[in-house]
This record gives C-alpha cells, sequence and structure tokens, in this order.
C-alpha cells in the first residue's frame, strides 16, 4: 500500500529542511510559526520509518513476522550504507572547509571520525545526523523486540530518554554560557556536541511511528485528538518545553493518513524520491553559495535565499531523478 499524502508531505518537509538550513546562514530569524512547521520535518521523516518499518515486520500487536527481526536488521544496514554513501559523496565539501581552517591535517582527521561516529555530520553535511540517529534508534528497537520488549515499553523508554536528552541540552547550554562546566558534561560535549542523536531524539520519535501502526493511532475516531497533539505541540514549542516535536510529529502524521489524495501512484513515487533527493542534496547549494557570496550572502535575506536554494536543489534533483529512471542511471537507486 502507497501512502500519497505521506508521499506529498515527505516532499513540503523536505522543503522545510532546506528552509531550515537558509535560516540557519542568513542573519534573519524564520517567523515563529513557520519555524515551528518546519521543525516537524525530521521527526515527521524518523516517524514515517517507524510506521513503515513496523507494518512490515508485525504479524499481529507485538507479535513480529517469522522474518521481523532480519527486517529490522535489513533496515540497520541499508541506513548505515547510505550514510557512509553519502559522507563520502560530501567528502570533498568537507575536505575543503578542512584546508580553510587553521587546525593540524591531524586534529581534522580526529574531528571527521567524531563527526561520523557520534555527531552524524561533517561541515555543511547537517542532514546527515538523521540516518546515523535511525541506525542507532532501529538497532536500539531490534535489541528491545529481540529481548522480547513490548513495543509499548519500548515506546516510553525512548519517551523518557527524550526528556533526559532535553535537560541536558539545557544543562550543555546553560555551562557553554558560563565556560566552566563539569567534567561530565565537558566529555559529552566533546565526544557528542549535543543531545541530537538516535539516543535522545531518534528512539522515542521512530517507536512513536510503530505505535501509530500498533495501536491504530491514526483512525479518523482519534482526529480530536491528533489536532490536540499538533496544538500541545505548539504550545510547547513557544516555551521551549520537551516533547514538541513529538506531540506535533505524531499528530500531523496521524492527520496526514486520512487524507485521501488523487493522481498516479507513479506521481507520488516520483515525490518520494524528490523528497529525499531534495533532503540530502540542498547542502551542497547552500554550501557553494555560501562559499561563493561570503559576506554580501545575508544581503539576500531568508525568503530569497530560502527560494534561490529551493530552485537550484530542485532542478539538480529533478536532472538526478530523470537519470536515475534511465538504464545509465539505474546505480542512483542505492542511493535512496
Amino acid at each position: 500500500m502507497q501512502y500519497k499524502s505521506i508521499d506529498l508531505l515527505k516532499f513540503v518537509m523536505a522543503i522545510m529542511v532546506v528552509g531550515i538550513h537558509a535560516d540557519a546562514i542568513v542573519d534573519e530569524d524564520m517567523p515563529f510559526l513557520l519555524s515551528m512547521m518546519a521543525r516537524w520535518a525530521v521527526p515527521f521523516f524518523f516517524i514515517t520509518s517507524g510506521f513503515l518499518l513496523f507494518r512490515k515486520i508485525s504479524a499481529v500487536g507485538d507479535v513480529l513476522k517469522p522474518d521481523g527481526l532480519l527486517s529490522v536488521k535489513q533496515y540497520v544496514h541499508k541506513s548505515a550504507r547510505l550514510y557512509v554513501v553519502w559522507t563520502l559523496l560530501y567528502l570533498p565539501v568537507t575536505l575543503f572547509v578542512f584546508c580553510l581552517n587553521d587546525r593540524s591535517w591531524g586534529m581534522d582527521v580526529l574531528v571527521f571520525i567524531r563527526g561520523f561516529l557520534f555527531v552524524g555530520e561533517q561541515a555543511y553535511s547537517w542532514p546527515l545526523w538523521y540516518l546515523l540517529a535511525t541506525v542507532v534508534a532501529v538497532f536500539l528497537i531490534g535489541v528491545g523486540l529481540r529481548c522480547r520488549m513490548k513495543l509499548s515499553v519500548i515506546f516510553v523508554v525512548g519517551v523518557v530518554l527524550m526528556g533526559l536528552g532535553w535537560w541536558l541540552q539545557l544543562a550543555l547550554d546553560a555551562y557553554a554560557e558560563v565556560g566552566s562546566q563539569p567534567f561530565f558534561l565537558w566529555a559529552y560535549r566533546m565526544v557528542f556536541g549535543s543531545t541530537r542523536n538516535g539516543v535522545f531524539s531518534g528512539l522515542a520519535l521512530v517507536a512513536a511511528g510503530m505505535m501509530v501502526w500498533r495501536f491504530g493511532w491514526a483512525r479518523k475516531q482519534f482526529l480530536p485528538l491528533q489536532v490536540l497533539l499538533i496544538l500541545t505541540g505548539g504550545v510547547l514549542a513557544y516555551f521551549k518545553l520537551p516533547y514538541a516535536t513529538l506531540f506535533s510529529g505524531v499528530g500531523v502524521f496521524c492527520v496526514a493518513l486520512q487524507i485521501n489524495l488523487q493522481g498516479s501512484l507513479l506521481f507520488y513515487r516520483r515525490l518520494r524520491t524528490l523528497s529525499i533527493l531534495l533532503y540530502f542534496t540542498h547542502m551542497y547549494f547552500v554550501a557553494g553559495l555560501s562559499f561563493l557570496m561570503k559576506t554580501n550572502w545575508q544581503s539576500l535575506g531568508f525568503y530569497p535565499t530560502w527560494g534561490l536554494l529551493f530552485v537550484l536543489d530542485l532542478s539538480f534533483s529533478l536532472l538526478l531523478l530523470y537519470f536515475s529512471e534511465r538504464p545509465a542511471g539505474k546505480w542512483l537507486g542505492k542511493l535512496l
């Protein structure tokens, strides 16, 4: 079964991610409502991954199909392979940035290893953290399922860890401002950088997607609750409280599942591919334009910058999509 509304929303969310990274390098803040919606993007991807994976491996309730755990293992391997491939594809940008800094090459190698193993990104390859976090989250869920833990228990563990991650990030940010910090926080920052990872973010979100399938949270009779989740997430985001993306992400995902769109399956399948290409390739244009325009970059303003990045990346993604559908470009499917 293909969920057309999810394919459409993934495309919209990929555009939002482009906006997030346009905002990150332009001295102009996104309006709150737009910023909140943009922050739904990666959680939405996590939830979608969990939903589709559990739909594939679930037999009845928490009982898995005979090859369920094998499918989880294959999913981890596929995500890890994609992470390695896209890290290599961003390597020219990484090396170029290394050439511009004042560190020794030995220190650059250590920074690269840290980014690859623990952070999930290098310079201008920020979207790749999602892949590493997916690997970690799905691996942990697989371990839990192998140990016969109920999915609801795994979800609760993920929610608790997300809350702990919020408190830990508060501590990291607070001590960063004052300079001195306890050894534990210093060591954590030196290794992981932040709590944006598969343990403190990805686990709860992927498990939430699985819970949507397991308990049928996307049924129409739950629509008022789904809307309430979205609104609650908005309030939590406004006051910068934890679980904002979890509440909003689950609500938006469940509402989207109920939308019945018309159109050919091929169109939405291509839209799905375009969303993946937009998400993983737009940082090439962010990096390229920031290098070329330097201080003049900020004079464009946020919305023109976002629009320019989107047009450039969409054009590039359409070319890749067209080539991937030709016999000579079948290998591109391994990147998606």
